[in-house]
């Protein structure tokens, strides 16, 4: 008599999300990992094992879970100390996969980067190494070698794939050829924070100005700062082309004393890094006041204006009487004017109403979380 033991098989596929940029150190990588029984016996201590200490060398960055593994589809259990660096176990071992079991795990890393220069631009390339063993509690593969680059199989190795770069498993059996999954991490550049100021309304009026009829909702170029970025939100007009989202006058035409002036800040990171505690600063001018009792906007992608009060500390945004006070702080006030009549204010970024923690960086026209504006109203003096 004789046995036939049919082969355990196993095949892993892997791939990479879009890097998403937290800063120009800081970058988050998703991972898919798909992993099959595509042989005829169930393959018992099944393990993965993912060592991202050797995807992630270069640079030395930080690396943690931003988050954590997920599993979908038949059951495997998770390692919960896995980490990627001291532990590179997907899996606790010890689980008996199916024959046909699939399962799905995604998560992923951080990498923080001590400063810019180190930040790789690069291919890094991540391989996942499934294997299965007869001894309980399978550890995977170890790293061996002067620098941890020779890949050492479990003892009693039953059955092993080493993972492809891709979102579908082979149609047949260990069908595919291994290849590493590659991410590069985008070029970031710093943030850069644009500013254009426009007159929106003379009176309450926001077509035209109700004493000469200067229009007041045409979009105008302003030759000396940058209303032509393209970056901007879509659509444009006009020649140069500028964002129809810029919408006021450069000179709002004549006003006379008791005339309410609505002025518009629109704000836009041009830069690909995110830009933090953004505040938005303006002095008022000596003809003009700031309108009591009027409230101060601030809107977010184009969204609904959330009306601000200028009273300080019960929003982001403050009036104060003088730009001098002592309260302010970051504006990068120059010099002293002949007449303060205060400054307004404006925490772009905050934690709550609305809830806009960081001026994301720019992929290209109106990306989310780029642009906004900062809306006021003043008084002529008498």
């Amino acid at each position: 008599a004789s046995c036939v033991f049919p082969a355990q098989k196993l095949d892993v596929v892997k791939a990479a999300g879009t890097v998403q940029v937290v800063n120009n150190k800081t970058f988050n990588v998703p991972y898919t990992v798909k992993v099959k029984n595509t042989g005829t016996v169930s393959v018992p201590n099944i393990q993965l094992t993912e060592d991202l200490k050797r995807t992630f060398a270069t640079g030395t960055p930080t690396i943690t879970l931003q988050t954590a593994p997920a599993a979908s589809g038949s059951a495997l259990t998770l390692n919960s100390s896995f980490n990627g660096t001291t532990d590179t176990r997907l899996l606790m071992g010890t689980d008996s996969f199916p024959v046909a079991g699939l399962s799905v795990i995604t998560f992923t890393v951080q990498l923080v980067y001590s400063d810019v220069a180190s930040v790789p631009t690069g291919i890094q390339n991540n391989t996942v190494y499934a294997t299965s063993s007869s001894v309980t509690s399978n550890p995977g593969y170890s790293f061996v070698g002067a620098t941890n680059n020779v890949p050492l199989p479990p003892a009693n190795l039953l059955a092993g794939d080493l993972s492809t770069n891709s979102e579908t498993l082979p149609a047949s059996a260990n069908a595919d050829t291994p290849i590493p999954t590659p991410i590069t991490l985008p070029t970031v550049s710093d943030p850069n924070v644009l500013l254009v100021k426009r007159i929106t309304a003379i009176n309450g009026n926001r077509t035209s100005n109700p004493n000469d009829s200067t229009p007041l909702n045409g979009v105008e170029d302003d030759p000396t700062i940058n209303d032509t970025n393209t970056n901007w939100p879509l659509p444009t007009t006009g020649t140069p082309a500028i964002s129809t989202f810029l919408t006021g006058a450069v000179d709002g035409g004549k006003v006379k004393p008791g005339d309410t002036i609505e002025y518009t800040i629109y704000f836009l990171n041009t830069g690909s890094g995110n830009a933090n505690n953004v505040r938005i600063c303006d002095r008022m001018t000596g003809e003009q006041k700031f309108l009591s009792g009027s409230t101060i906007q601030l809107q977010k992608n184009g969204d609904t204006p959330t009306a601000l009060t200028s009273s300080a500390g019960d929003d982001r945004a403050t009036f104060y009487s003088s730009s001098s006070d002592p309260a302010i702080t970051n504006c990068n006030f120059t010099g002293t004017p002949t007449i303060d009549n205060g400054a307004i204010v404006v925490d772009v970024t905050g934690a709550s109403n609305p809830v806009w923690t960081t001026l994301l960086g720019s992929t290209g026209p109106g990306t989310t979380d780029t642009y906004g504006f900062v809306r006021f109203t003043t008084k002529v003096n008498p």
